[in-house]
């Protein structure tokens, strides 16, 4: 067997250790041929080494335990996708570790890779044979087509045999290589065939239509499957490149550290977010810490002809600064993104949800990979720093502090410096260290306190970006950047009261009233307090959150004092709580009141009015039910019939209180036992039973 035919781990298992064991006792055994013994112990164990250390050179394809991926990009198509199970890695892995050799002949190689051609010369009707991967022969396995720079698309043919076993389908694996992407981050896509979407099991291409043709209108890559048989595929490529050429990009701001084209949707009190997402892109909204909050970014297209078949990718860093590790939020597959010439308002809008925790001072980067005929691969990337900061008035200014770190690219320790763009003249700064050492690919930390100069204007947004370098030879390398925007506003606050008033007919009156009845018992919840200082004709948010979770935002004015009145009718029993909220604006700070909490006692019913008659149903259910059980235990047959549908309702009724209605179970049960005890008075005292009771007693006369 050959190293080509064979995954490293399927090949040290089966060809390298059983062979130990049979050395192993010809050791002991027979002493005159132990150099020899010892020489092909020594061979196997470099082979086992060799292979071990190939193994180590594949990509990472997320084979990694309780580890769940942002999308699976290979699915099952590979060894180092999924380690359960002894399969091959793809071909495009063997490619890049040599156990592919890449020739550019057509036959009797075991790769052909096939240039991109120019627009006056297309690929027309070329065919190529692949031979089944796990094949322990030396032909063409896989069929390498070019499309840009390092990027490729590659077909191989996978049938369920030998090591292969395990596949969940059979064909012509088509996959989209780009080397530009790192381990880890998918620089090998499995495309999938015309079946399932996102179901990468039945991804194969046959011979069967929709599944036989792969067509990618952007690169113009034309891939047919034509014919498949047990040891072999062949696959006719027709490749015409498009005249024009696409440019997907997204913008940048201030050397990438700002973007319009990404941005934050952060909840509104109710935990509610805009309708149409580019309505929030200018505003700067600032996360929320603790909730859900929306990260958008925004492709498009400047270019002449469409982008087809390519990947947007949105990432975070946490916490921010100018180095560190990136977190995938998502990434999505595009395919279809119209160029100026069909559409010059296309554009494609990638989401994620984010759940900031602790510091929320982010960085957002937005990148497009695998985009083919791409004239500017320069402008496919960009990045959003996610700082805002307010600052309030006082005695002077309070101070902005925040801590940023800087990754080491290089392989030797470096020295770090800091420049600070766009500090107010009047402003002082502290940069903590001042410089930074870091060792060979290592990540330093460092602290920044920002001090407003006392009569800085109120209202203002300061933008200040804080830029790492290094010494490089002969100039100052920039390794990156952080931007602070910096808002200077009033001071304010808010207090809440809230109280719990039920039955009076006016819940603001001071006067105590008459209560009603309590199985029709109403509450109302009773909101007020006055911000600091009074800010009068002023939005309030009143935020109530009920026992299930569900909450209800009152919008209130303050009167000419600052001052707030807000109620709410409530049904539903249990502890509910209040929260209220004094968003911020260009010149004032937000503020928020502790959360108040208010108990809503159960009524007799359990709830509101229909829970009360849902109780008288019952009684009457359970009466019925007893006296048709007395029918029919007096052996009057049709009165079965009527037993069973009474029951059946009795039962219905008892769940829909326990599951819908906060009745107390003693209450339940006194209630239950008094239509016990009024069926079976019925049942003694009328002639309705006539084997009990009264009805015994006119049977006999």
């Amino acid at each position: 067997m050959s190293v080509a035919g064979h995954s490293p781990i399927e090949f040290l298992s089966l060809t390298r250790l059983p062979a130990f064991f049979p050395l192993f006792l010809t050791i002991g055994r027979h002493s005159a041929t132990t150099n020899i013994i010892w020489s092909v112990l020594i061979t196997e164990m470099f082979l086992i080494f060799f292979d071990w250390v190939s193994y180590l050179f594949f990509i990472d394809l997320f084979a990694y335990p309780e580890v769940t991926v942002t999308r699976p990009f290979v699915g099952p198509w590979s060894h180092m996708s999924d380690m359960d199970n002894a399969i091959h890695v793809l071909g495009w892995e063997k490619w890049r570790v040599g156990w592919l050799d890449e020739t550019g002949d057509a036959t009797g190689k075991t790769l052909t890779r096939v240039a991109k051609p120019t627009v006056a010369t297309p690929i027309v009707d070329s065919d190529y044979t692949i031979s089944a991967t796990d094949a322990d022969c030396d032909t063409v396995k896989l069929v390498a087509i070019e499309v840009g720079d390092r990027l490729y698309y590659t077909a191989e043919y996978r049938r369920q045999s030998n090591l292969d076993t395990d596949l969940p389908d059979a064909g012509v694996v088509i996959t989209k290589a780009n080397e530009h992407i790192n381990q880890g981050e998918g620089p090998v896509i499995v495309q999938e065939s015309d079946m399932t979407a996102g179901n990468l099991d039945d991804a194969p291409f046959t011979i069967n239509a929709p599944r036989n043709l792969f067509d990618d209108i952007g690169s113009g890559v034309n891939i047919e499957v034509t014919s498949m048989d047990a040891n072999e595929a062949q696959i006719r490529l027709n490749y015409a490149l498009p005249p024009t050429e696409n440019d997907v990009y997204v913008s940048d701001i201030n050397e990438r550290w700002k973007s319009e084209d990404v941005w934050v949707d952060a909840p509104d009190v109710g935990g509610n977010f805009e309708a149409d997402p580019l309505a929030v892109i200018d505003t700067d909204e600032q996360p929320v810490v603790g909730e859900l909050n929306k990260v958008y970014g925004r492709v498009r297209n400047q270019g002449h002809a469409d982008a087809t078949n390519f990947e947007v990718h949105l990432e975070i860093r946490e916490p921010w600064g100018a180095g560190g590790p990136w977190r995938s939020l998502r990434i999505e597959n595009v395919p279809l993104l119209q160029g100026t010439d069909t559409d010059d308002t296309a554009y494609h809008l990638i989401s994620a949800d984010w759940y900031p925790v602790g510091d929320i001072h982010s960085c957002v980067r937005l990148s497009v990979e695998g985009v083919a005929n791409d004239v500017d691969l320069a402008n496919n990337w960009t990045q959003e720093n996610i700082s805002q900061f307010t600052t309030t008035r006082g005695s002077p200014f309070e101070p902005v502090t925040t801590r940023f770190e800087v990754e080491n690219p290089y392989t030797e320790t470096i020295t770090v410096i800091f420049k600070l763009d766009g500090l107010p003249s009047s402003w002082s700064y502290i940069v903590t260290p001042e410089r930074l050492t870091i060792p060979a690919n290592g990540i330093g930390s460092a602290q920044i306190t920002l001090q407003p100069h006392e009569t800085a204007p109120l209202c203002s947004n300061e933008v200040i970006t804080v830029a790492a370098y290094t010494p490089r030879v002969d100039t100052l390398k920039q390794l990156g950047a952080i931007t602070l925007q910096v808002g200077l506003k009033n001071p304010a606050s808010i207090t809440a009261e809230s109280r719990l008033v039920c039955g009076q007919a006016d819940p603001k009156s001071t006067e105590a009233l008459t209560y009603r009845p309590v199985y029709i018992q109403e509450c109302v919840i009773h909101t007020q307090g006055c911000t600091d200082p009074a800010l009068p004709n002023t939005q309030v948010a009143v935020v109530y959150t009920a026992p299930d979770g569900t909450t209800q935002v009152h919008y209130v004015t303050t009167d000419e004092h600052g001052c707030y009145v807000d109620t709410l009718s409530v049904a539903e029993p249990g502890r509910w709580e209040t929260e209220v909220v004094l968003e911020e604006d260009d010149c004032r700070e937000g503020a928020a009141a502790p959360t108040g909490t208010v108990d809503v006692p159960p009524t007799l019913c359990g709830g509101p009015l229909w829970c009360c008659w849902i109780l008288l149903v019952l009684v009457v259910a359970v009466i019925a039910t007893l006296l048709w059980l007395a029918r029919l235990l007096c052996g009057i047959k049709s009165a079965t019939l009527p037993f069973l549908i009474a029951l059946l309702v009795t039962i219905v009724l008892i769940w829909l209180i326990l599951a819908r209605c906060d009745v107390m179970l003693g209450w339940l049960l006194l209630v239950i036992g008094a239509a016990i005890l009024l069926a079976v008075l019925i049942i003694c005292f009328t002639r309705l039973a006539p084997c009990f009771g009264s009805g015994r007693e006119s049977t006999r006369a």
